[in-house]
């Protein structure tokens, strides 16, 4: 099955672009793979705000001076089709007072 796009140029010459149904098959799992990977990617933001959550409480348990500030960074990449896409960072300064 093949589906036909014309589309219409400035100076009125018409081109003709032809889609065969391989190719829109193949587009619509890279589509799918894409909505895969933002809903993972979801799920790696709550994992990040878990992890911020359990250093926050880490130094807390831990720093000993009267005022000390931890920095802390989380981020990850994913990979589609071999492409690298920074998704996420997140820079944290937590100033405990004890």
């Amino acid at each position: 099955m093949e589906n036909s796009l014309t589309i219409e140029s400035e100076d009125d010459k018409t081109d003709s672009v032809t889609l065969d149904s391989d190719a829109e098959s193949s587009l619509g799992k890279n589509l799918l793979t894409i909505d895969e990977k933002l809903s993972e990617i979801n799920v790696l933001n709550l994992n990040a705000a878990e992890k911020a959550v359990h250093y926050r409480e880490k130094a807390v348990a831990t720093i000993s001076t009267s005022q000390e500030t931890l920095n802390v960074s989380l981020s990850f990449d994913i990979k589609i089709n071999n492409f690298n896409i920074k998704c996420f960072t997140c820079y944290i300064n937590f100033i405990i007072e004890k």
